[in-house]
């Protein structure tokens, strides 16, 4: 068993012997070169480290016009997104490219720190959990790092050749849980796409496969039952489309619930992203846009097509980025309406109608004119009633799927802040075995 002493650390508790604890500013520079607008745009994630851009269909963030203030990212280059390095977006990057110039770069200096190893430390739970005490905002999300504090961050330097050891031993047992991780993730990829084309399936065509079908005359709807009819979603509202405050309003520590698009997510509405605004404020909203169980959001801004029912007697307000649908009753049932929104035709008018500045945005004069296919409010109910279920089903195993994703990435996590914190030694690593 090695011998251990303290790091002095308190968030980093015991380590080897003879391991150093040295600050960031003695392995690395902070570098700012600009003037390479031809590069490939790159990101950081907290769970992919740098990859070019264009290779995530996740990052909406939309770049600009003018790249030459952008950062050239070389091989070796520590990148950090400031905004997101207490979440872990931070990694040495293997590839060449530019980034935003919100990020910060860095050039390693020192020949004693190997690149898998250093990746791998200052990525692990214990740091990540650091940098969320030298990072200042009004609000979580908002979070800047401190450049002039995280360069005092200290690392541990093991012996070079340990710090090999350690990098390879990681590559080994971590592509094996990123392997099962990869499966179940595919696997919810395919739920997903079996619940999507279920939905379209159902209010597009009902749930009678043998009924008579006709030209819906709309190019993204195609054939639907002979009896529904073509509507335009207006005619199927009781007001008119409002949404919540163009301003962004004081958030407090304690205050009443304030929703944005981030807040719908898997079609549903969650709590888990929801911002506070004082009593003053809330109820000044609420007389704009107040919503109630059986209404309907959709995202207009920055993710648009979001779509959400209520379906509690939860109070909020909401702000500009969500619109607010009231169904007529005596029209339409709003679980119909919901699962028709959400459905690939809709969804694909949404985007024909939606422009595109610094971020997508939908008009609110352009909702009202979506159009859906709708059958009689009894066949509305019961196809309704049948997606509920069968979505439901849908939904239950990509949570459990979802969940085990969660418990890998705990595992994996843990395997590596044990090993680069020395707990785990692994200097007897060789073929395979430790």
């Amino acid at each position: 068993m090695r011998e251990m002493k303290d790091s002095e650390v308190e968030w980093l508790g015991e380590v080897p012997e003879d391991w150093k604890v040295e600050p960031l500013w003695s392995h690395f520079r902070r570098s700012k070169k600009v003037g390479f607008p031809d590069e490939a745009l790159l990101s950081v994630y907290r769970d992919h480290g740098v990859v070019p851009k264009d290779s995530r269909s996740d990052n909406h963030n939309v770049e600009s016009a003018d790249l030459q203030g952008y950062q050239l990212v070389q091989e070796g280059n520590l990148v950090v997104n400031k905004m997101k390095a207490w979440q872990g977006s931070l990694s040495i990057s293997s590839i060449r490219g530019i980034v935003s110039p919100a990020y910060y770069v860095y050039t390693r200096e020192s020949g004693s720190i190997s690149d898998g190893y250093i990746h791998n430390l200052l990525r692990c739970m214990p740091y990540v959990l650091s940098y969320s005490l030298i990072s200042k905002g009004v609000r979580v999300g908002q979070w800047d790092l401190q450049p002039e504090l995280f360069r005092k961050t200290p690392v541990l330097v093991p012996p070079i050749q340990e710090q090999v050891k350690i990098a390879t031993y990681l590559d080994k047992e971590t592509s094996q849980i990123d392997t099962l991780i990869s499966k179940k993730e595919q696997l919810i990829e395919k739920l997903l796409e079996r619940r999507q084309a279920l939905i379209t399936q159902v209010v597009t065509k009902g749930l009678d496969p043998n009924v008579p079908m006709k030209d819906s005359g709309v190019e993204s709807l195609g054939m639907i039952p002979a009896s529904w009819s073509v509507t335009p979603l207006g005619r199927v509202l009781s007001s008119a489309v409002v949404d919540g405050p163009h301003t962004t309003p004081k958030f407090v520590d304690e205050g009443l619930p304030f929703l944005s698009v981030d807040a719908i997510v898997d079609g549903q509405l969650l709590e888990l992203h929801t911002r506070l605004v004082s009593p003053s404020d809330f109820h000044l909203f609420r007389r704009k846009a107040c919503p109630q169980r059986g209404d309907i959001l959709m995202g207009k801004a920055a993710s648009i097509g979001k779509i959400a029912r209520v379906k509690t007697d939860w109070e909020f307000a909401i702000w500009s980025p969500l619109a607010l649908l009231k169904i007529d009753k005596d029209r339409a049932d709003a679980g119909f309406v919901e699962f028709s929104l959400k459905s690939e035709p809709t969804q694909f008018q949404i985007n024909s109608l939606a422009s595109a500045n610094t971020q997508q945005n939908l008009s609110m004069s352009k909702i009202p004119a979506l159009r859906i296919a709708l059958p009689a409010k009894d066949e509305q109910i019961q196809a309704a009633a049948y997606l509920e279920s069968r979505v439901g089903d849908i939904d239950t195993l990509v949570e459990k799927t979802r969940k085990a994703i969660e418990l890998l990435k705990e595992r994996r996590q843990a395997l590596i802040t044990q090993v680069v914190t020395g707990k785990i030694d692994v200097r007897g690593f060789a073929d395979g075995n430790s």
